[in-house]
């Protein structure tokens, strides 16, 4: 389960906390909180495709997280 493989990386590491320019469109300023809403609203319409883009920001922090020297990830 995606969802689940994506909340246990984010519990696995230390957040930033400075603000974090996933794409064009999204700055994430709070990532805790970011991770947390996100999260709920994926396990509250999980396989609704309207909801696909929360999984993509997800997704696409996750990756930037990943490549970061800020982070240490397992």
């Amino acid at each position: 389960d995606e969802i689940a493989k994506l909340k246990a990386f984010f519990s696995a590491i230390e957040l930033p906390e400075t603000p974090i320019i996933v794409n064009k469109y999204t700055t994430v300023i709070n990532c805790h909180l970011f991770i947390k809403n996100h999260l709920a609203v994926l396990r509250a319409n999980n396989g609704k495709r309207n909801f696909l883009p929360y999984l993509h920001r997800l997704q696409e922090l996750k990756k930037l997280l990943e490549k970061s020297t800020l982070i240490k990830v397992p």
